[in-house]
């Protein structure tokens, strides 16, 4: 059997169907007082991180200092004599703008060598300073460069354990 088509455009077996509407789209905004809420206190979360993150950054411009001297420092070690004279310095700098003036800046011997390692995490700390090495960082600290007797591979421990302490001594507060 053959059906004659009709007049007009368009498919003819489809003469009669209605177009189905679509509903309205669905807004992705929320439009309960609730959902504000939430997205208020989620915004505040996020804005009190970012400044306490900024704040921390800012606090730790004196490590970011030091650890630049040192990476200079360490460029410079083939004159051994002229870049460690710097390291006990810059130990004592990071010192006093950890933890302040006035509990640090009169250590000296022994005691700025106890300082540094109670200021220091054990979990960190492969080698200490109230050992072989820290009697080093006290020949340099207070000898002429030319009673120093220092290696290059003693020159490098050093430079890294001092390394270490700037990246990972205690903040302020948990000082022993």
């Amino acid at each position: 059997m053959q059906v004659d088509p009709q007049p007009g455009w368009g498919n003819y077996s489809l003469r009669g169907i209605e177009e189905a509407f679509l509903p309205d789209p669905v807004s992705l905004f929320p439009e309960t007082i609730g959902w504000a809420w939430v997205l208020g206190f989620t915004l505040l979360l996020l804005l009190l991180k970012g400044l306490r993150t900024w704040q921390h950054w800012k606090q730790d411009y004196y490590r970011r200092w030091a650890l630049k001297q040192i990476k200079e420092l360490n460029e410079n070690l083939s004159d051994t004599n002229e870049s460690l004279a710097r390291l006990p310095e810059l130990l004592k700098i990071t010192a006093i703008n950890a933890y302040g003036r006035k509990p640090t800046a009169s250590l000296t011997g022994g005691q700025w060598l106890a300082f540094l390692d109670a200021s220091f995490p054990r979990s960190k700390a492969h080698n200490t300073f109230e050992g072989p090495l820290g009697e080093l960082l006290l020949e340099l600290s207070y000898q002429p460069s030319s009673q120093w007797k220092i290696d290059k591979t003693q020159a490098t421990q050093l430079i890294d354990l001092a390394k270490n302490w700037i990246r990972n001594h205690k903040e302020k507060g948990t000082h022993a």
